[in-house]
């Protein structure tokens, strides 16, 4: 259930406020796959505003949210729940100098905590295993980007953030993005490149889980570099090519310490990974009918093999303006073999496998019933295909889903 609801004091201000609860029943297996009665519950209430005041030569936001998450899992030998909050806010202040230059400063800010409990069965008592006050982290991160858009085709989008975390010490990231445009008739040709840093925590569950928690993990850090061109034509075709590598370091995995024991660590080894993304948009029909198809390329490091990363994956679509009320499109997927590994029930070892690769087709619709009132259905996975996402877990066959939206103005 989501609900949305949004009032303008005046053509400068403005405030939405939002809210969603989410409810799933699920079966699961044991481990390694092996078939059982149990059962899990998960629920999620979230909700939030968003506000926007804008003046002569910018606008200030705030944006923030807050969730609540329950997830129950009940077994005939254990069962476990774990109560989190998220708190987030994002405040920036976006400042237009002139028709080439604007800045954006701001500060982007969370709070997560969460209760753990177990118990000997599902119908044995629970004790708390994990303490919101012990399993609790703030994050702060004061930020800057600035843009300049020249008149001769030069653009520089550049960033910094300093990560400011209650565990770990402060760290700055920081991005640069310059671009060259070249126009001709009604075509353009643009050059494009990146370098980006990253820094990555752990998570409350990786440091602070009973059973495969591990409070001396430190954070992941990569270094991302991209380069490539992008030609688009009247405003009817665009076309890129982006070649991207990138260097990881302090990698945190599910690790085999043997007797039968796991735990979350940092891997000693840095890994690179390096690709290409090619992307295509098209319009025709007098913008009715649309096509786009994107395919990525990854060469990743043999450590890294493991991690489910597709060496190519294909995504297409085509959408078509039935009528001025109703649209409709069709998308495909393609995911290539993904290398994967389980733990052994008999030989008591990990052992690697390979996921098989799968085509997904999906339909959608809608159609504008009144001013304010959408209707729409759709079909995932129309083929039933049979794939895995991960190894011993089921996905979703073909379903289907159907309803409406409505906007209040």
């Amino acid at each position: 259930v989501n609900a949305k609801v949004g009032y303008a004091f005046s053509t400068s201000f403005k405030i939405e406020l939002f809210g969603s609860l989410d409810q799933y029943k699920n079966e699961f297996d044991n481990g390694a796959g092996a078939d059982a009665d149990n059962d899990a519950l998960s629920r999620q209430l979230r909700g939030g505003f968003n506000a926007e005041y804008t003046y002569t030569n910018g606008s200030f936001v705030v944006n923030n949210s807050y969730s609540l998450l329950d997830r129950d899992f009940y077994a005939d030998t254990y069962g476990t729940k774990n109560e989190s909050r998220f708190y987030s806010f994002d405040v920036y202040n976006r400042y237009n100098f002139n028709d080439m230059f604007y800045t954006v400063i701001g500060v982007n800010g969370s709070n997560s905590d969460y209760n753990g409990f177990s118990a000997a069965s599902r119908n044995d008592e629970f004790i708390r295993t994990i303490d919101d006050h012990q399993a609790d982290f703030d994050i702060i991160d004061p930020y800057v980007n600035v843009v300049y858009t020249s008149d001769f085709g030069l653009n520089i989008n550049a960033g910094a953030r300093l990560n400011m975390h209650s565990e770990y010490d402060n760290h700055l990231v920081y991005s640069i993005n310059p671009s060259y445009v070249y126009k001709f008739d009604s075509n353009s040709v643009k050059f494009l490149g990146s370098y980006s840093t990253a820094y990555i925590t752990p998570s409350l569950f990786q440091l602070y889980s009973p059973n495969y928690g591990n409070t001396d993990l430190e954070p992941e850090e990569n270094t991302t570099i991209e380069g490539g061109v992008e030609f688009s034509s009247k405003g009817k075709f665009r076309f890129s090519a982006v070649y991207f590598m990138r260097n990881e370091e302090n990698f945190v995995d599910f690790v085999d310490t043997g007797g039968f024991v796991f735990q979350y660590q940092n891997i000693s080894e840095s890994f690179d990974t390096n690709g290409l993304e090619v992307e295509a948009n098209a319009k025709l029909l007098e913008n009715k009918l649309s096509l786009s198809g994107n395919l990525t390329y990854t060469k990743i490091d043999e450590e890294l093999s493991q991690l489910r990363i597709p060496e190519i994956k294909v995504n297409a679509g085509i959408g078509y303006q039935l009528c001025p009320k109703a649209y409709t499109s069709l998308n495909f997927q393609y995911v290539d073999d993904r290398d994967d590994s389980f733990f052994n029930v008999n030989t008591f070892t990990s052992d690697a496998v390979v996921l098989e690769s799968y085509m997904l087709f999906d339909w959608y619709i809608n159609y504008q019933l009144l001013d304010n009132m959408k209707v729409f259905a759709s079909v995932a996975n129309i083929t039933n295909e049979d794939y895995q996402e991960l190894y011993g877990f089921s996905t979703r066959g073909r379903n289907t889903r159907i309803g409406f939206s409505l906007s209040f103005q």
